[in-house]
């Protein structure tokens, strides 16, 4: 038996193949915004934390600024930005220690700020 091209209708065909197309790219995007959502201490939890505290003004060594978390723990971030250079600013910061480097302030933990944020 022949099947002729003339009988079969091929406009249907595209509209199930488009809507295969677009399901797939809505999961996709869902599926990859599942992860984008996530911070970076979440996805470095093992490593890093969530630290919520006040920045301080340090008159050492010149002076700098330190965050002492709300438990009375002492932080010596090496980037703290700009903005958040404000004595008395309490912040919510996700940081991570850096066991590997030493500082001359001999002041609180060494840290990288990965986050951070006003309260």
């Amino acid at each position: 038996m022949r099947y002729s091209m003339r009988h079969f209708d091929v406009s249907s065909l595209k509209g199930d193949i488009e809507m295969k197309v677009y399901i797939s790219l809505i999961c996709l995007a869902l599926a990859a915004g599942t992860t984008a959502c996530r911070t970076a201490c979440e996805v470095n939890e093992d490593t890093s934390r969530w630290v919520t505290g006040t920045v301080k003004h340090i008159e050492l060594e010149g002076g700098f600024y330190g965050i002492v978390g709300d438990q009375g723990n002492k932080f010596d971030p090496v980037n703290l930005p700009d903005r958040f250079k404000e004595d008395g600013l309490r912040v919510k910061a996700c940081m991570k220690q850096l066991e590997d480097r030493v500082s001359f302030r001999m002041w609180g933990t060494l840290v990288e700020i990965i986050e951070i944020k006003r309260l």
